[in-house]
């Protein structure tokens, strides 16, 4: 009787060292202003194309308010802003790319890749849009540690510049 009782307590014993798998650890959170690195790259890198739909009233409040959003580092009020614009028009890349920024200014990267990727894929392919798509995707990339995506995407970045007309 008891051996088996100390058989028993050997049993939980064991049980209780037992320890539950590891979790995949989530993407390592750098501290990388990913947002002011597009602003600045896309001001310095040379394209003279800028796209840009036609828009509704509804959406251009929407875009305004979302964009101030931002500007004030209040980057959840811009994702709503921005999901709510839309909602409106649901095709336009301008949308996607400022949800695509303001889920990167959350360390949102998923949700960022996800919104950009949007972006490019309605988007023009030269000028300034296309510039920060692709710089958004390569930063999401790069802190998902996507290595060969993000380097895809600054490939996909030099294509975006476009050389000013020839004037005559």
């Amino acid at each position: 009787m008891i051996q088996r009782v100390l058989v028993l307590v050997a049993l939980l014993a064991l049980g209780a060292c037992a320890s539950a798998p590891p979790r995949p650890s989530a993407p390592p959170r750098s501290e990388r202003d990913w947002l002011a690195d597009i602003r600045a790259e896309a001001q310095r890198l040379p394209s003279n194309i800028h796209v840009m739909p036609l828009e509704e009233p509804q959406v251009v409040d929407l875009r305004t308010q979302a964009q101030a959003a931002a500007a004030a580092g209040q980057y959840p009020a811009a994702a709503s802003l921005w999901q709510r614009a839309l909602a409106l028009k649901g095709d336009d890349p301008t949308l996607w790319q400022g949800l695509a920024e303001a889920e990167l200014g959350q360390r949102r990267y998923r949700e960022s890749l996800a919104a950009a990727e949007r972006a490019a894929a309605n988007g023009p392919e030269v000028g300034e849009l296309c510039l920060r798509t692709w710089l958004a995707i390569h930063a999401s990339k790069t802190e998902l540690a996507d290595a060969p995506g993000a380097a895809e995407a600054m490939h996909r970045v030099a294509k975006c510049q476009a050389a000013a007309p020839p004037r005559f």
